[in-house]
């Protein structure tokens, strides 16, 4: 199945290049799990954020999971 002009495709890190396809944007790394989570045929929105915004949700996700490490580590 090919895309239509309403359709998107998002690359993951461990997908190839682009193949001819035009880039229109990048999703933030706190964002991909749930892009991977999604199932097929669902519908979902994106927003711009600033470069700013980006490194401030890494940076929450980065404590996020350092909280969890620390709580699994204590058992």
């Amino acid at each position: 199945m090919l895309p239509s002009e309403e359709e998107l495709i998002v690359l993951h890190n461990d997908a190839t290049t682009g193949g001819g396809f035009v880039t229109i944007g990048t999703v933030i790394s706190q964002d991909l799990d749930l892009i991977a989570q999604s199932r097929p045929q669902s519908t979902c929105r994106f927003t711009a954020v600033t470069v700013d915004q980006a490194m401030e949700a890494r940076k929450e996700r980065r404590e996020k999971i350092k909280k969890i490490e620390t709580i699994l580590g204590r058992q």
